[in-house]
């Protein structure tokens, strides 16, 4: 209960009845944040991560049952082969030494995206941990690499018609069940930006949106919780 502790007088704003059970982050200001500290952009990304993994275990005693990521999308391959190369090169560091942490806590691992276009060594590495944490089912962290929103919707159709459905089959529930991801209740994005950027489009459909001033190094676990007393504090009628 070590993060709970550290939160207890605020958390009592919290209802903890009605907590987002899927709560989608895009993880936005990385780079701007090394830029506006004059560091490395790589000093970002890792500060990044040191945020990625305390909101995970954070959320995981909170109660919350699924979190998904934007990590890397589509579009990220049109930046320089370096930045590219690097950030690469950075999940399959964290993915090898830091991400079977979260694993260690019983949380299963998702990672959600285009493999086939990924580099195989660090393709091996995420199916090897989706394979060691398939089994537990209190918590779901999906972590979106090579992903867009246009991208899960498209091989949901092309799914849908190698099943041999026919048209008048077709349906929003049909379209959902072949979705690489569920709907998020809460989704916050972080770096100033109010833009969705190609992320989880089909499933926002009645999703609450925040959106944070904050770069994503700087999005704190008390951010979080400003930002579920916020969720909670709105109705939601689903277009009623």
């Amino acid at each position: 209960m070590m993060y709970l502790d550290l939160y207890n007088e605020k958390l009592k704003r919290i209802d903890l009845l009605r907590l987002p059970n899927h709560i989608a982050f895009i993880m936005d200001g990385n780079r701007r944040w090394s830029k506006r500290n004059n560091l490395p952009s790589f000093v970002g990304h890792k500060k990044g991560f040191v945020n990625f993994k305390d909101i995970v275990f954070f959320s995981k005693e909170l109660g919350i049952k699924e979190l998904s990521f934007f990590a890397f999308s589509k579009e990220n391959w049109n930046r320089s082969n370096e930045e590219v190369n690097f950030l690469l090169n950075l999940m399959l560091f964290y993915t090898n030494r830091e991400i079977f942490r979260i694993i260690e806590e019983g949380i299963r691992v998702r990672i959600i995206g285009d493999k086939e276009s990924i580099p195989s060594e660090l393709r091996e590495a995420f199916n090897k941990i989706e394979r060691e944490s398939e089994i537990f089912d209190k918590m779901t962290v999906n972590v979106m690499i090579n992903y867009s929103g246009q991208y899960d919707v498209l091989q949901a159709i092309k799914k849908i018609i190698h099943s041999g459905y026919g048209s008048e089959q077709v349906d929003y529930d049909l379209i959902n069940s072949f979705l690489l991801i569920s709907s998020p209740d809460l989704l916050i994005r972080t770096g100033g930006e109010y833009r969705i950027s190609n992320f989880i489009l089909f499933q926002l459909a009645y999703t609450e949106l925040y959106f944070s001033q904050k770069m994503w190094p700087d999005f704190q676990i008390d951010d979080l919780i400003d930002a579920i007393i916020d969720y909670q504090g709105r109705e939601r009628r689903w277009g009623k």
